[in-house]
């Protein structure tokens, strides 16, 4: 579907696809379509703000930020305000500026003599979350996808509607997951020492 407008862009910048039928794969397709359907959703939102008659976008719109700050207020703590907005974007660079280069004091451990060792192993910890999540969330889209192909093999009409729904049900308890580990990350970064 998007493959003439892709090439049309690719060609512009004197690139040429391998295939020009398929330039791009399901997955970037998926994403760009995602986009053009958040965008949207963000300028319908932005065009229908008002505290007389707030209309029914505005009110979904709320209900999520509602939802974020009631998740991140307890697990951040104070000052949650400034975080909410960018969960798992830049735990460190909040951490640095709350606490000053004083963050990195966590990555070292109690003994000079560790630092080296402690440091590396560190390193690799916080390095560690986001493959952990990655690989959490690709292999969940994977035997969805999976899943989902199985039941089409087997019966082709009714069932694999109701796996595609399963589907989107961990969509969404992941989002959530995803929204508190963020959140507790934010929180053990920015935390200063009582």
């Amino acid at each position: 579907m998007f493959a003439a407008p892709v090439d049309k862009l690719l060609a512009a910048f004197h690139v040429t696809p391998a295939f020009a039928e398929a330039p791009i794969t399901n997955a970037v397709s998926m994403e760009l379509l995602c986009f053009v359907l958040l965008l949207a959703y963000f300028v319908a939102v932005r065009l229908s703000l008002s505290v007389e008659t707030p209309n029914p976008v505005q009110h979904l719109a709320e209900l999520g930020h509602e939802f974020v700050v009631t998740q991140t207020e307890p697990i951040i703590g104070h000052g949650y305000e400034k975080y909410s907005s960018y969960l798992f974007v830049y735990y460190h660079y909040q951490g640095i500026k709350s606490n000053g280069f004083g963050y990195i004091k966590q990555f070292v451990g109690p003994l000079p003599i560790l630092y080296p060792f402690m440091f590396v192993i560190e390193v690799i910890s916080h390095l560690a979350r986001v493959l952990s999540l990655t690989v959490r969330l690709y292999a969940n889209m994977f035997a969805g996808e999976l899943l989902t192909l199985v039941f089409f093999s087997l019966v082709p009409i009714g069932i694999p509607l109701l796996v595609i729904g399963l589907h989107l049900g961990v969509a969404v308890v992941q989002a959530y997951v995803f929204l508190l580990l963020a959140a507790t990350y934010i929180g053990l970064a920015v935390a200063h020492e009582h």
